[in-house]
């Protein structure tokens, strides 16, 4: 699930994606990404920081407070490179800096699964 409120990333981010053999939704904001999870949670979330509404840090505190969604791998984007820390110590579990390559998001991606898989 790709949850972010600028249409044309969502959009660019969804389409890589899903050429790449992933399914994907998107939702605008946080809230919009709630309802939808709460009917089908995803196997992996990526939310932007700064959305109206419901942004991502209230987004990721509440992910990983329900027990249905806690253990859902969350990637957290922003324009700023220094929130990297901040997401991890927050719960992420991987950080991309907008703006990013299609190959810079697959490489995240792939890492976050892989180490999830491992701890498994």
């Amino acid at each position: 699930m790709i949850v972010d409120d600028d249409a044309d990333i969502r959009f660019l981010l969804a389409t890589a994606l899903r050429h790449a053999g992933y399914e994907v939704r998107t939702a605008a904001d946080g809230f919009e990404a709630l309802h939808m999870m709460s009917l089908q949670p995803p196997d992996l979330l990526l939310t932007d920081v700064g959305m109206p509404r419901l942004d991502g840090w209230r987004l990721l505190h509440l992910c990983r407070s329900q027990e249905f969604l806690a253990d859902v791998p969350i990637i957290v984007m922003s324009a700023f490179e220094g929130l990297a820390d901040q997401a991890g110590e927050r719960g992420a579990d991987g950080f991309l800096v907008k703006p990013f390559s299609w190959q810079d998001a697959r490489r995240t991606i792939e890492c976050v699964f892989a180490r999830r898989a491992s701890d498994v």
